[in-house]
């Protein structure tokens, strides 16, 4: 029997080398690989090649630890069985069940066998030495490859017509999705292999391909623009008292915008000053567009700022190109920025934030996916938030509850809201231990 188990045992190592090639092979670091097959490794570039063509290689796999697998068991099965029966047979207890004892042993042993040497083992050694596995095993499994084509033919097109039969397509899943980019992203910054910058400029970009024009703009209300017709003294006043360096002019409502002038091409013109000589033409962008179109339509027009306008025309107010990089890159200060903070946290927990902060922040600041009424009333702010909750023209000290926080509006700019205070509000069980402590003082 010795034999015998000397031939399942060379199985069993099989499997773990099918096995442990296959897990070597797709956590590789590809850079790793082409830095090597760049210095003439050519071991390196055939495990490239072998990457190229995924579905090949784990087919090919797949039928070696198959059919390995199907000779241990039918090898076993046939051969060590019947060497063992007849040593159960005489035992006084298990002799009548000898021959099923001694299947239901040998199952038990070769899988033991197969799980610790076929499979754990080798993918934790594969693990720990990716690469090298890899470029040691890539020739070896590129010459089964080619072998098992023929195979790995039939088999493809015979899955694909059972597909077709049940009316299902074969589609290949993305790579690694966003989700888990952002884990992998997490993880590497635990570890010390991203910078904490480095992960939050990957979430930047994921959050920038959802954004559209619409929640990053400055509303209408907020917008500096020049009369065309406005006297050049009182022009230069607006420009001068300004923090902004480029103004949208315009002929009677900010609805017909005529241009862009810029602040230096004001100053320069002195008391000769011509609006429609020094006019640019303007950039028009939809408040429905995403951003990351947008900053391809700042590139083409050679543009810094634009008229946002919605489905009927109107000015909806205007995108900056700086406005869109922050997006990316986090906030851009200069002097002349606004000192006052968006966000300031208080020391009893709650939140003073500006009525025009981000919709997208405030999901942010509460550790939510969703706000409510979110896409029925389409708000890009917390000010939009709070009007959409209420149902009508805010006041000082409207309140509202929602997402576990009250939300008050303590300032007002006009008719717009200003500051809100965002109270967290006690869990159910915090009241009851809190009334608790109120009934034991008193």
């Amino acid at each position: 029997m010795t034999l015998e188990l000397i031939i399942i045992l060379l199985l069993v190592i099989a499997n773990g080398i099918f096995a442990g090639t296959e897990i070597a092979l797709v956590s590789s670091r590809r850079s790793r690989l082409e830095a090597q097959a760049e210095e003439g490794d050519r071991r390196a570039q055939t495990a490239i090649n072998l990457l190229e063509e995924p579905g090949t290689f784990l087919s090919t796999v797949q039928i070696g630890i198959t059919l390995v697998g199907t000779l241990a068991g039918a090898f076993g099965g046939a051969t060590i069985v019947a060497r063992l029966t007849p040593s159960l047979a005489g035992l006084p207890v298990i002799g009548p069940y000898a021959s099923t004892v001694a299947l239901v042993l040998v199952v038990l042993g070769i899988t033991y066998l197969t799980l610790i040497l076929g499979e754990l083992v080798p993918k934790r050694i594969a693990l720990a030495h990716a690469e090298s596995i890899s470029r040691a095993m890539a020739p070896v499994m590129k010459g089964l490859a080619t072998l098992a084509r023929p195979l790995v033919w039939i088999l493809r097109t015979s899955t694909d017509g059972v597909l077709r039969i049940l009316g299902l397509r074969a589609e290949e899943p993305p790579p690694a999705s966003e989700e888990e980019i952002k884990y992998l992203m997490a993880e590497g910054a635990r570890v010390g292999v991203f910078a904490g910058t480095e992960r939050e400029l990957v979430e930047r970009v994921f959050r920038f391909a959802d954004l559209r024009v619409g929640e990053l703009m400055r509303p209408r209300s907020e917008v500096v623009a020049i009369e065309i017709d406005m006297p050049p003294h009182e022009v230069r006043r607006i420009v001068e008292e300004s923090t902004y360096s480029r103004f949208p002019v315009y002929q009677d409502s900010l609805d017909n915008v005529l241009g862009i002038v810029h602040a230096r091409d004001v100053l320069v013109q002195g008391e000769a000053l011509d609006l429609r000589k020094i006019l640019r033409q303007p950039l028009f962008v939809p408040d429905s567009q995403l951003i990351s179109a947008t900053l391809r339509a700042f590139q083409m027009a050679h543009s810094a700022m634009a008229i946002v306008i919605n489905e009927y025309g109107e000015t909806e107010g205007l995108i900056t190109l700086e406005d869109v990089l922050e997006q990316l890159v986090g906030e851009i200060e200069d002097e002349y920025d606004r000192v006052e903070q968006a966000v300031v946290r208080r020391e009893d927990g709650s939140l003073l934030v500006d009525g025009l902060l981000p919709a997208d922040d405030l999901r942010d600041l509460l550790d939510v996916d969703r706000l409510p009424g979110e896409e029925q009333y389409q708000f890009n702010t917390v000010a939009g938030f709070v009007v959409a909750q209420l149902g009508r023209l805010p006041r000082v000290g409207d309140r509202i509850v929602a997402n576990g926080h009250s939300f008050e509006v303590v300032d007002m700019d006009g008719r717009r809201i200003d500051r809100v205070l965002i109270i967290p509000q006690p869990k159910p069980a915090e009241d009851e231990e809190r009334s608790r402590e109120q009934t034991a003082r008193s």
